[in-house]
């Protein structure tokens, strides 16, 4: 019959086998579900785990298990993490354990002198060698185990006090990008905002007789050779569609494109005639404007209009190059 002894060795080498990935799958549920419920297993794991490290720390175990140490236990960096403690802790009381150990020696006589220790086997080497140092070495390994840990945790606040000032100046660099890129598109649109504020202020609205009684007429006056009329975008809601008078002696339509919102940094508008995907013309790189009511302006050749419906697609462009279609606006043209 096994004797307490034996069964505690055991027992511990199953544990053993367990932190090595060595047991089958369900004795490694049985045991995960013991060190939960058991704070002894738990405990006992513990111990026979500072057991393990210490002896791949020594390098006191055989080739095998260190080999199986190696590849399944230093999988996990918690574990690494211990076992560079453990390097640490144990080279610490070593640089000590010399010059303490001549002391004591030296303070005793006699039967009361330190005598070397017997001869262990490979397997109980681990738990002894905690259990050679006197309670002086304890002492002072605990003082340099309290400090490496204070200097592993400056390390870790410095570390990631570093990491949040480099982000915070990110941020900052990323703000004052931004801000340049809001002023420059701002100082863009300025001459067409004001150029139409100025054709708003000198207009004159005359109103024609509507085609077929549906359709009502947007004329305004000239502007030097241009004519600015508001469009929106085409929806079910909006039923007829805006006619525009253009005289024979205008250059050109200025035309303002209503947006929901502005997503882009820039945009493009083409001119189709509906029911054809024939582009008649399209616009040059245009900017939204930043205050309310979001919109784009542009001037469209009068020489290319006849008097027929037109299509207006205005597509965004984003910062690639790459162009989406936005919407679509819906004029008729007269002309005179």
């Amino acid at each position: 019959m096994p004797q307490p002894k034996e069964l505690i060795n055991r027992y511990d080498e199953r544990l053993q086998d367990y932190l090595l990935g060595l047991l089958p799958e369900e004795e490694v549920e049985r045991l995960d579900e013991e060190t939960i419920a058991d704070d002894d297993v738990a405990a006992r794991l513990s111990a026979v785990e500072d057991d393990l490290v210490d002896a791949y720390v020594t390098e006191t175990l055989d080739q095998s298990t260190r080999a199986r140490f190696e590849t399944v236990y230093l999988m996990s960096p918690q574990r690494r993490e211990k076992v560079k403690f453990a390097r640490r802790f144990l080279a610490a009381v070593d640089r000590l354990s010399a010059p303490g150990a001549a002391a004591v020696s030296a303070a005793t006589t006699g039967p009361e002198r330190l005598r070397p220790f017997p001869a262990k086997s490979e397997a109980s080497k681990p738990q002894e060698r905690r259990a050679r140092f006197s309670w002086a070495f304890a002492t002072v390994a605990a003082s340099m185990a309290l400090a490496c840990g204070l200097l592993v945790n400056d390390l870790q606040l410095r570390e990631g006090l570093n990491r949040a000032l480099q982000l915070g100046a990110a941020q900052d660099q990323r703000a004052s990008s931004l801000a340049r890129q809001l002023d420059q598109a701002r100082n863009e649109n300025v001459a067409i905002t004001q150029a139409l504020e100025q054709a708003r202020a000198a207009s004159t609205p005359v109103e024609r007789p509507a085609s077929g009684g549906s359709s009502p007429s947007i004329s305004s006056a000239a502007l030097a050779g241009t004519r600015a009329v508001v469009l929106f975008l085409q929806t079910r809601s909006i039923e007829q569609v805006p006619v525009v008078d253009v005289p024979s002696n205008t250059d050109g339509v200025a035309l303002e494109l209503r947006l929901e919102s502005n997503e882009f940094p820039q945009y493009r508008a083409r001119l189709k005639e509906p029911g054809t995907t024939r582009i008649l013309w399209k616009s040059a790189e245009l900017h939204a404007r930043s205050i309310a009511p979001i919109s784009v302006t542009l001037v469209v050749p009068a020489r290319l209009l006849e008097a027929k419906h037109y299509s207006l697609e205005l597509a965004g462009i984003d910062r690639a190059g790459h162009e989406t279609t936005t919407g679509t606006y819906a004029v008729e043209i007269e002309r005179r």
